[in-house]
């Protein structure tokens, strides 16, 4: 989203590492000046087709959103992958993407990977 001048941060709230948490931890995926009144989607399953998304979000009118979680019990022990979407005018002739509107295709925001302890 750099080229749009726009920006995506994670971070770990409560504790001093974003590649690890601990149950009770909270995280924060930040999207700053992206495009604004914008659904994010996060990817369900990388291995089906067309790819599922669940819209976990919306961009505020200034490209803005905040997303916080807490790590729970059922967690522990795993690791997480959370691929996050959001939908772009689509600027490869010929190419539709099956799971966006015509003319859009999504677009690999911020990808979170973390292991729970």
């Amino acid at each position: 989203m750099n080229s749009l001048r726009g920006s995506v941060t994670f971070s770990n709230l409560t504790g001093p590492s974003t590649d690890v948490f601990n149950v009770g931890d909270t995280w924060q995926l930040t999207i700053h000046d992206g495009p604004p009144n914008s659904p994010v989607n996060l990817l369900l399953d990388n291995s089906a087709y067309p790819p599922p998304f669940k819209v976990v979000g919306t961009t505020d009118a200034n490209g803005d959103l905040k997303l916080t979680g807490t790590i729970t019990h059922a967690q522990a022990g795993s690791e997480v992958y959370q691929p996050f979407y959001m939908q772009f005018a689509n600027t490869y002739p010929g190419y539709q993407d099956p799971t966006a509107p015509a003319g859009y295709r999504n677009v690999l925001v911020g990808l979170v990977d973390y292991t729970v302890r």
